[in-house]
């Protein structure tokens, strides 16, 4: 039985979320490296913290920063900031030290905590930032050594006393997660706590999550997948979560094994790997009931037959805390397998035509776009433009992806609008190719990417990471994808890959990967 039956039911935020589950399931445990504590314990050590934050001069309102790994501390600040009504600015441990330094000033942070050895920020970083104008108020280090005047250990924000008072508000800004940016320029979007909790709490009800669960978190805390698609999936309905610092094949089958993990939310790519373990005569893993990841119906297929496990495809974008649409295990299996899912309880989604921005018949494909919850973003911090871009009148948001709804409300997604190449006149949706790609049966995984041509204007580019000690031939692939596909859309180039560049949020890293393709395109001509 789920603690909340109703979206009603649900906390107003983080702060009345820790208190609810410390008094309903006190054996509720959270797991790292270090070893586990219960939500007793993390409840009481978030309430030190906080009181220790507030006598470093944290304020409500005030814009804080976290760089580490998952791990506990990560979850202890998140909650004691939550209750000062301070707000969290995520930074992604994968950034260079360029992009580090840009979110810290664009996101208007005022005090940073951060780990050594999490990425490549350190003393001598920060202490050019600063040199540099950046006006960091203070920082706090965790497990390591204070390099500057205005830097404190960790441990001594511990206050001796725990602080009970309450000061976060659900519905205003409590964290600014930045977007991506594999295909744009990261933006800062606003996220209400109030909406982080309802998003988590929704998947978890689609996944029939409760106390007896367990899953695994190695989806980064510093992103919407790790915080909420995980973590919070579970914690809203009182499960243990065992939290990696990030996927590795043969760590996350060890912790799967170890902990009795249930719940797998993952990125593609671990889904993939798991997938190509088991079918390479890899132990099973008889405790993994569900895996939950965004692909295609070919993934999922071969991972209910693999993995032995129900499989739930889910739709989002950071924008909406982050996800819109899942595969309720409610549903048949056909079903899940078909389609993404339907919307979460609260929010609804409109497919409007791209010229016109009218609403669509059922079956059509158009621009998603979605309304409704506490889920959808405030807006962009400090870009009214960008804002304004994305949001009409009536208060849907435009997502820049395109799918259509069938019968029953199951929503099908063909892929984003700007994810297009075009190509003697065509447009080819990337996400098509790609699919027909990945179905050779030496693949794990394929990407394209557009490259401009003399005469075509553009054509595809395709990255082929072949399974584990599989040969493979690009032009094997390629004529596999011309039997599947008009020629117009089928690669003109192809290469062989060991692995795919991502994003901190496990998104393929487009940019990089267009880059290396031009190079190389240009290189071959």
């Amino acid at each position: 039985m789920s603690l909340f039956e109703t979206r009603a039911e649900l906390p107003a935020g983080l702060t009345e979320l820790l208190d609810a589950l410390a008094a309903r399931v006190p054996q509720m445990q959270i797991r790292d490296d270090a070893g586990a504590v219960t939500v007793v314990e993390l409840a009481e050590a978030s309430m030190r913290l906080a009181g220790g934050l507030r006598a470093w001069g944290v304020r409500r309102g005030d814009h804080v920063a976290i760089w580490m790994d998952n791990c506990r501390e990560w979850l202890e600040l998140w909650f004691a900031l939550a209750r000062l009504g301070a707000v969290v600015v995520p930074l992604n441990t994968r950034f260079s030290l360029a992009e580090a330094e840009d979110v810290l000033r664009r996101g208007r942070v005022s005090r940073l905590v951060w780990r050594p050895g999490d990425g490549l920020l350190d003393g001598a970083a920060l202490d050019a930032f600063e040199r540099g104008g950046l006006p960091l108020a203070g920082r706090a280090v965790v497990g390591g050594t204070p390099t500057a005047a205005h830097e404190l250990r960790f441990d001594a924000l511990r206050a001796e006393t725990l602080l009970t008072d309450c000061e976060e508000d659900g519905d205003a800004v409590g964290l600014i997660q930045f977007t991506s940016g594999s295909t744009s320029f990261p933006k800062g979007a606003m996220l209400r706590n109030r909406g982080l909790v309802e998003n988590g709490w929704g998947l978890g009800r689609a996944w029939q999550l409760g106390p007896a669960d367990r899953v695994l978190v190695s989806n980064p805390l510093f992103h919407c997948g790790g915080s909420v698609f995980s973590f919070m999936a579970g914690a809203a309905h009182g499960a243990c979560v065992v939290l990696m610092s990030r996927w590795r094949l043969e760590d996350g089958m060890r912790r799967i094994e170890e902990h009795g993990i249930t719940i797998a939310p993952l990125i593609d790519a671990a889904v993939r790997d798991l997938v190509a373990a088991a079918e390479g005569g890899a132990p099973p893993l008889p405790s993994l009931r569900l895996v939950s990841t965004a692909a295609d119906r070919a993934l999922f297929e071969r991972a209910h037959a693999a993995l032995g496990a129900e499989v739930s495809n889910v739709y989002g974008l950071t924008e909406c805390s982050p996800n819109v649409c899942v595969g309720d295990l409610r549903s048949s299996l056909e079903e899940r397998l078909a389609h993404i899912g339907r919307p979460q309880e609260g929010i609804e989604v409109s497919i409007r035509s791209l010229a016109t921005g009218e609403e669509v018949e059922d079956g059509e494909v158009g621009e998603i776009h979605v309304r409704g919850g506490a889920s959808v973003m405030i807006g962009y911090l400090d870009d009214p433009a960008a804002t304004a871009a994305v949001f009409g009148d009536d208060g849907f948001l435009r997502t820049g992806d395109l799918g259509c709804l069938r019968p029953g409300g199951f929503l099908d997604y063909r892929g984003r609008a700007k994810l297009m190449i075009k190509s003697g006149g065509e447009n080819i949706a990337i996400e098509e190719v790609e699919e027909a790609l990945r179905s050779h049966p030496g693949l794990a995984d394929a990407v394209v990417v557009p490259v401009p041509h003399e005469r075509w204007a553009e054509v595809g580019f395709a990255f082929l990471r072949p399974i584990p000690g599989t040969v493979v031939e690009p032009a094997d692939v390629l004529s596999g994808c011309r039997a599947r596909l008009a020629n117009f859309k089928v690669p003109k180039h192809a290469v062989i890959v060991d692995d795919l560049p991502r994003t901190g949020s496990g998104k393929v890293d487009r940019a990089l990967l267009t880059e290396r393709a031009v190079s190389a395109s240009t290189a071959g001509a």
